[in-house]
């Protein structure tokens, strides 16, 4: 593939994780700027001033950051904000929460959770409230001596459905604060968390709505459960998902630039060998010997070289017999003991010996071998 080719689909992958990135960063900058209605954040959306308003005021208030199956079983005069849950309510959670309100407890509850739970509710969108939308009482109550409050989103409860205490409505007439009795206790919901949080708790009304709905509590429980990763076996598969996404990304733009760079460096041919190595001559020579039937051969080559050799370390004439080079090693202390001296005269014998075998062959050449090796390392010694 010519290397031209390879720009077109390079430069998607690389816009395609590069946008990516992007996106994760608007993400988490658009999640850091909001924030979310939990007492720790101090965001335009967070209810950090909420929080620590009630709590310098008096009010016995606490974060709640246990599961709601662990909420008190006695829940008389006790309140539990469950505002702007991140995290979804699971069946046994919703089962949780409807008991703690039937034992005598007050929830206050925002936005869509509370169709995860097993309370009664009835919800619709209609059509988005432009900004923060002014909302009026629907009947003077308890909660409603705010007079005017404010809300936002689409979500509102449908009282044409079911009989609770409607206290506010938007423009159009759709309940956005209601109430209703269950067991011993009771349901409050609003649309949203607008009025509690650090940017909506300063418009007109919505901290004396808040303030109305806690009522007289002794015990306040602000949750902060639905607001962290609780779940630690999902937290770990998406943690796990992310690291497999990152290790996929990091393989295909390394795959990408290996292709690229290798195509696009200098080719070269491969090395062909050469057809006059060492290992290749000799297996040329052998086969030539073999099918030769040359069985002497190696033994008269092999005395050559000894004689040669022998002429030009130890002074002797060029035609010497294999006998004399024997004795003249042993006088001059090579090492050759009387039976490797026997041994290199049965080698001379045998290239007289037409009907020799390629095994005794093979003997006597290993014996012509050994004589020159210890000349060649005595030369070496003295070089």
């Amino acid at each position: 593939m010519n290397p031209r080719e390879l720009r077109t689909p390079i430069l998607i992958a690389v816009l395609l994780i590069g946008g990516s990135i992007l996106l994760g960063y608007l993400s988490a900058r658009n999640n850091e700027d909001w924030g979310a209605p939990s007492s720790y954040s101090a965001r335009q959306y967070g209810a950090k001033a909420a929080y620590l308003l009630l709590l310098q005021s008096g009010y016995k208030v606490e974060r709640w950051s246990k599961p709601p199956e662990e909420l008190p079983k006695d829940a008389h005069d006790v309140t539990l904000v469950l505002a702007g849950a991140e995290h979804l309510i699971n069946d046994e959670q919703g089962k949780a929460i409807g008991r703690f309100v039937r034992s005598g407890g007050r929830l206050i509850i925002t936005g869509w959770p509370i169709s995860y739970t097993d309370l009664p509710h009835s919800l619709a969108n209609a059509p988005i409230r432009v900004g923060f939308a002014e909302c009026k009482p629907a009947a003077p109550t308890s909660l409603t001596r705010a007079r005017a409050i404010t809300q936002e989103g689409s979500l509102y409860w449908d009282a044409s459905v079911n009989s609770q205490a409607v206290h506010y409505r938007d423009a159009q007439g759709h309940a956005v604060v209601v109430s209703y009795p269950l067991g011993q206790g009771e349901v409050i919901w609003w649309s949203s968390a607008l009025p509690l949080t650090n940017i909506g708790i300063r418009e007109k009304g919505n901290l004396d709505l808040l303030l109305y709905a806690l009522g007289g509590s002794r015990r306040i429980l602000w949750d902060e459960y639905f607001h962290t990763t609780h779940n630690a076996a999902r937290a770990a598969r998406y943690a796990m998902i992310l690291r497999w996404g990152e290790w996929q990304a990091a393989l295909l733009g390394l795959v990408m630039l290996f292709a690229y760079a290798r195509r696009s460096g200098p080719i070269i041919p491969l090395a062909r060998p050469s057809r006059l190595s060492p290992l290749e001559f000799v297996q040329t020579m052998g086969s030539v010997f073999h099918k030769a039937d040359a069985r002497l051969a190696p033994l008269e080559i092999g005395l050559a070289r000894l004689q040669q050799l022998a002429a030009r370390r130890l002074a002797l004439p060029p035609n010497v017999s294999p006998e004399a080079i024997a004795e003249a090693m042993r006088r001059r202390g090579y090492g050759v003991t009387e039976e490797l001296a026997h041994a290199l005269r049965a080698a001379q014998d045998a290239t007289y010996d037409p009907g020799l075998k390629e095994s005794a062959s093979l003997k006597h050449a290993r014996t012509i071998h050994q004589v020159l090796a210890l000349l060649e390392r005595e030369q070496r010694r003295n070089v």
